[in-house]
C-alpha cells in the first residue's frame, strides 16, 4: 500500500541523501527514481559498489532506518 495511502517517496529520498552525504555523495532525483520499487539492500549493494563505500550493506541499512527516525 506503500504509495496509495500517502506518497513515502520524499521521505526515503532524504533519508538516502542523508546517509549517501556522510560520503561525500549528492544524488538527485534522477539517481534516487531509478530505486524506486527496488528492495533497498540491493539499491546499497549498487551504490555501495558505484561509490566505492567501505562498509557493510547492513551498516548501511542501519544508517537508512536512522535517518529515517530523525526525520519523522
Amino acid at each position: 500500500m506503500d504509495g496509495v495511502i500517502i506518497d513515502s517517496e520524499p521521505l526515503h529520498f532524504e533519508s538516502d541523501r542523508m546517509v549517501m552525504r556522510e560520503f561525500g555523495v549528492e544524488l538527485t532525483d534522477e539517481d534516487l527514481n531509478r530505486f524506486v520499487g527496488v528492495a533497498n539492500p540491493q539499491m546499497w549493494a549498487e551504490l555501495k559498489d558505484k561509490y566505492s563505500i567501505n562498509i557493510t550493506i547492513a551498516e548501511l541499512l542501519e544508517r537508512q532506518h536512522a535517518s529515517k527516525l530523525k526525520l519523522r
